[in-house]
């Protein structure tokens, strides 16, 4: 089973080189989407129980984010407090599994928080700046896990937030220079 969820893990790694570099919302949510699944699966095959559940949770999250535009429900303030509560509440699954509180499913719920906001977010940047954060915390949770396809995938997501800002940010500055 670690050798399917590497080679998941692996898959995930080439598909999120997609995700921050685009700098339309919509591209990113569905690069998103599909790099959550991967990760679901990922997890769960590895035993990581609460990355597993944040992965359908996000998944959830981008579909639903993505709909702000065409449905009035979807930006309803209720909608990100339900994903926070939601991914605060997702630890618990592996404390179960566990029979003991593990502080390490704290890392990526802390994570995934950070996403609710940034993917809330209509401000492309800002979902780039915040996903530095978050990407993080679920590095050191694949870390701990030893996942190493996890660990892989945030490091690639890292890289390419900051890919994904330095270009957004350079299209500004031109402008700014040319007035």
């Amino acid at each position: 089973m670690r050798i399917a969820a590497q080679i998941i893990g692996y898959i995930a790694v080439a598909e999120n080189l997609l995700i921050y570099i685009s700098n339309r919302r919509d591209r990113i949510l569905l690069f998103k989407f599909i790099s959550d699944t991967l990760g679901f699966l990922n997890y769960l095959l590895m035993g990581g129980f609460t990355g597993a559940a944040l992965n359908v949770i996000a998944m959830t999250r981008e579909a639903v984010f993505s709909l702000r535009d065409r449905y009035r429900w979807a930006n309803a303030k209720w909608i990100p407090a339900l994903f926070l509560t939601l991914t605060w509440v997702s630890p618990a699954l592996e404390w179960i599994h566990a029979g003991t509180f593990l502080w390490r499913s704290l890392l990526p719920a802390f994570g995934s928080m950070i996403f609710v906001i940034g993917f809330y977010a209509r401000k492309t940047m800002l979902t780039k700046v915040t996903s530095l954060f978050g990407n993080a915390l679920w590095l050191t949770y694949a870390v701990l896990l030893q996942n190493w396809a996890g660990m892989a995938v945030n490091i690639l997501m890292l890289i390419s937030a900051v890919v994904g800002i330095i270009r957004e940010r350079k299209p500004a500055e031109q402008k700014e220079a040319a007035s």
